[in-house]
């Protein structure tokens, strides 16, 4: 390794202080193993949980979520093992704390409250208004874990101060979202291979930030013009959706927050038009909007570009025709090409005509009546509609006897926690109503419920596609083409909403309506949206009605347990049937559900007596995943029907993969293919469990199946080491791998030299060079030991070591006395963590103990397998090359001149050129040597 004059820039800040009294090293050590072996995960305030048994259920859980399509939480819950492994202690999102308590503290099952009778000749009085529960969302602290990519550039800076001015404080996980949310697809397609971001996620932030946005803009046009009354005022102002949209491109233009491939950049480089801004714009409030569930991003960014609605415009072409008391003579004729045409419009009337462009026939045709009207008619201009100075009186609840309607109106109060009664009063009063009672209307200072309607559509339809966009990002973020990026609010479903909701007999209506029609229940349901977002904002965001919540779920993509076994046997290629058992009479039905997969033995998995067809095939579908994914019991092996099937599905499993051909890294560690996640984390012993519970499973010897299973491991182990170099390389790198330079380079690598970028790098050359040596784990602990002592030179204190040898692996134990070291070592820990991976932290703050777990010693083949799959890894030229083209940037950084001096362009030309070719390394990711050997085997028993 070469010493640079930068390579103890990663140093986090050593506060020094008086040493405490001496203690001998070996006692630190096992204080600090002890104080490992005893933590606990509190996931209530009762509950606290051994991070060993945590590890374990974040194992099954992943799984789990693997086979229902999660595959977001699963990666979530892969990243927390790691932190967990690494001495950290993760805060747990609700959803995952709510997971691991169904598992370490069910809910214990209450006995139904005994009913109290009535006395004879006395009626039970019934309730005149019923209770709606209240449920808590969680959305703001639920949102979906963004994936990671080394190729997304950093948060834009001037977006950061944006941000900040703006007062929306965000943490990593939701900067990453934002910082996704700033690429635009043509970006995405040509910088950032295989993302784990498809084009439609951004597609899908846009339409929610959009959706955002118009509803934010409501409330700002109401503040600015006053109330709006009918839905034609609603709808005016919803029709300055495209000059909001064109101001905030405009501002993500100034803040240089956007990144565009290589044409959309020209494009607009040369003035031309583009919808490329807005649509990151939009994107960019979509992420805000997800990450808080909230309307605030959407209120501030409207504040922070000034936006005020255009006066509406009346219907010129109308007006025209109105003052001719006929219709003008139009001619239209076209120039350019295909997609960039240009519309011209000539109005003739009376020998004068008027003309005017547009980018359609309906925009010149309006710009030309308008010219007509305003050259040769102006008295026929209507005048200008002065702004109102104050909001109208506020509406109050009818005078008279209408109990059928104070019963809905009260139910609605209290379901969406509006204080005020006369709104969802207003929300439940068709127009036909005030027309016959318009004495009672014009004395409550009352409308009928369009306005509201309007509004409440925006509302619903948020409503829904934030929560769409929920499921949906925690499913996958790498959504196909054909799935759609919004979810759409037919007036079926609406009409769904209104028909749980016990308000039809309290809607006012005229005589002549004794029935509702679906059109008036789709604008009572909305009116009722838009009253309460009136009342309260958001607040919907954050507490519903259970009915309104349930409702939404009806969204949700479905996860139950046959759900489930139908994708986890689909992916394997298993088939199955299910038979049907019944007893009882068919008042009390009862129903079981017997399994049979169709592999060789056809074992039968038979659930417990269910009341009713889909609960029983439910129950058996559970029973049967539990056979698969419970726990790996040596103890008790499996047996009978369960041994077959866990035979069938292991050898399934196995025919899957193709080490020769596929190799999906992320997906097969997260799933926990064959093992494979245990091998990645070291986690031997979880491993030799694992082969033992699947001993009796492996057909004859077993040499042909271990040589497969090495095969794959040495492929998934190989391509993950390789992306965790990639990943720190890029994200350190000056450009981080971007097409595109920034405008002033000098400057930008001056910065870039003087932050801890470079010296990262030269952690992860000084790491790449000392592997090189025959034993791996050695080599790390003297790469922890070497990098101690560059903290312990910074801060000017001696360094202690000890190294030691236990049943968990070989450890070293290092102490600066009177120096709080620990978080400024975070940077060689994260470094071990993500290329070595396994390592096992104890810290305090003036002591940091690390412990590699050593491979076993095993004769049975498939544990053979494993073990020299991970031995074989560091054998892979891949990494010497990345080395030496990390050693030629690195050089070239150390001969830049001073901070006070700028750089030749020769030599920014020269590192340009050396990380364009560290980039090449990087994505070029050869076959390994071995893959290829791969037997070909015969997986029956």
């Amino acid at each position: 390794m070469t010493a640079y004059s930068f390579g103890n820039r990663w140093v986090g800040v050593v506060a020094l202080g008086t040493p405490p009294p001496p203690e001998p090293l070996h006692k630190m050590a096992l204080r600090l193993r002890t104080k490992l072996l005893s933590r606990t995960v509190r996931l209530d305030k009762t509950l606290a949980v051994p991070v060993d048994t945590i590890l374990q259920s974040l194992a099954r859980l992943r799984v789990r979520m693997t086979v229902s399509g999660q595959d977001a939480r699963s990666k979530e819950c892969l990243d927390l093992e790691r932190k967990f492994r690494a001495g950290r202690t993760p805060a747990l999102r609700p959803w995952l704390k709510s997971a691991l308590l169904e598992v370490h503290a069910p809910p214990q099952s209450t006995p139904p409250a005994a009913k109290t009778p009535v006395p004879a000749g006395r009626r039970a009085a019934a309730p005149s208004v019923p209770t709606e529960p209240i449920t808590a969302t969680g959305w703001a602290q639920s949102y979906p874990q963004a994936p990671f990519s080394p190729w997304v550039p950093p948060t834009p800076p001037r977006l950061l101060d944006e941000l900040q001015k703006m007062d929306l404080v965000l943490d990593e996980n939701a900067l990453l979202w934002v910082r996704w949310a700033c690429l635009h697809s043509s970006y995405l397609y040509e910088s950032v291979p295989d993302s784990p971001v498809s084009a439609p996620v951004l597609d899908l932030l846009g339409t929610l930030g959009r959706g955002w946005m118009r509803l934010a803009m409501l409330d700002r046009v109401r503040a600015q013009r006053g109330d709006l009354t009918t839905n034609a005022e609603v709808s005016g102002a919803l029709a300055s959706d495209r000059h909001a949209r064109t101001l905030l491109g405009a501002w993500v233009g100034d803040i240089d927050a956007a990144f565009y491939g290589t044409g959309e950049a020209a494009l607009i480089a040369a003035c031309s038009r583009s919808s490329a801004p807005e649509s990151v714009a939009m994107q960019i409030l979509g992420a805000l909007s997800l990450v808080t569930a909230s309307q605030a991003p959407a209120d501030a960014l409207l504040e922070r570009v000034s936006f005020t609605a255009p006066a509406p415009e009346p219907d010129w072409a109308t007006v025209l025709s109105s003052a001719l008391k006929r219709e003008p003579e139009i001619v239209r004729s076209s120039s350019g090409p295909d997609h960039d045409k240009i519309f011209t419009v000539t109005v003739t009337a009376d020998g004068l005509s008027a003309s005017a462009t547009g980018r359609s026939v309906k925009a010149a045709r309006k710009a030309a009546a308008r010219s007509y009207v305003l050259q040769y008619l102006p008295h026929a201009a209507p005048a200008e509609t002065p702004g109102r100075p104050q909001m109208p009186p506020a509406p109050r609840p009818y005078r008279g006897h209408f109990p059928q309607h104070v019963r809905a109106v009260r139910w609605a109060q209290q379901a969406f926690e509006v204080a005020d009664p006369a709104w969802m009063s207003q929300a439940l009063t068709h127009r036909s109503w005030t027309y016959e009672n318009q004495a009672v209307v014009a004395e409550a200072n009352q409308r009928d419920y369009g306005a509201l309607a309007t509004e409440g559509s925006e509302v619903l339809t948020t409503l829904v596609r934030h929560h769409y966009a929920l499921q949906t990002l925690s499913a996958s973020s790498r959504l196909a083409t054909t799935v759609a990026t919004h979810a759409a609010v037919s007036r079926e479903v609406v009409l769904a909403l209104f028909e749980a909701m016990p308000v039809e007999a309290g809607v006012l209506r005229s005589k002549g309506m004794p029935q509702l029609s679906p059109e008036v229940k789709e604008d009572a349901t909305q009116a009722i949206a838009g009253a309460a977002w009136r009342a309260n904002g958001d607040l919907l965001m954050e507490r519903q009605p259970l009915t309104v919540a349930n409702w939404l779920r009806a969204f949700e993509p479905p996860v139950d347990s046959s759900t489930q076994l139908q994708e986890y046997c689909a992916r394997l290629k298993v088939d199955y049937n299910v038979d049907y058992e019944r007893r009882g009479p068919d008042h009390q039905l009862q129903m079981c559900a017997t399994i049979t997969f169709e592999v060789d033995g056809r074992p039968r998995c038979r659930g417990p007596w269910r009341a009713g067809k889909t609960p029983a095939k439910q129950a058996a579908a559970a029973t049967a995943l539990n056979w698969v994914f419970g726990h790996d019991e040596v103890d008790e092996p499996p047996t009978g029907d369960r041994l077959a099937l866990l035979r069938a599905l292991f050898l399934a499993e196995l025919r899957t993969v193709d080490p020769e051909r596929r190799v999906h890294t992320g997906t097969d560690i997260v799933a926990g293919t064959l093992g494979v996640d245990l091998l990645a984390a070291a986690d031997y012993d979880g491993y030799l469990r694992w082969v033992r519970a699947r001993a009796q499973l492996v057909p004859g010897s077993g040499t042909a199946i271990a040589a497969r299973l090495e095969a794959f491991y040495d492929a998934v182990l190989t391509h993950h080491r390789r992306a965790a170099v990639r990943q720190w390389s890029v994200q350190n790198t000056p450009f981080h791998g971007a097409e595109a330079l920034p405008p002033r380079l000098d400057k930008y690598v001056r910065t870039w030299r003087a932050g801890p970028g470079a010296g990262r790098l030269a952690l992860l050359e000084d790491l790449l060079t000392m592997l090189r040596r025959t034993d791996p784990t050695v080599a790390t602990l003297d790469y922890v030991q070497r990098q101690a002592q560059t903290v312990a030179d910074a801060a000017g204190v001696p360094l202690h070591a000890e190294r030691s040898r236990d049943d968990l692996g070989q450890s070293v134990t290092l102490n600066l006395p009177g120096a709080r070291w620990s978080d400024a070592f975070e940077p060689v820990v994260e470094i071990v963590d993500s290329i070595i991976g396994g390592a096992i932290w104890a810290r305090e703050d003036e002591v940091v103990s690390v412990t590699i777990p050593t491979a076993p010693t095993v004769t049975d083949p498939i544990s053979r397998a494993g073990v020299h799959a991970v031995q074989q890894v560091w054998n892979d030229p891949w990494l010497d090359r990345v080395r030496d083209a990390l050693t030629d940037v690195l050089l070239l950084v150390e001969y830049l001149p001073g901070p006070d001096d700028e750089p030749s362009s020769e030599q920014l030309e020269e590192l340009v050129r050396a990380e364009h070719a560290l980039m090449l390394c990087l994505r070029t990711d050869g076959d390994h040597d071995d893959v290829t050997n791969s037997p070909d085997i015969e997986l029956t028993p």
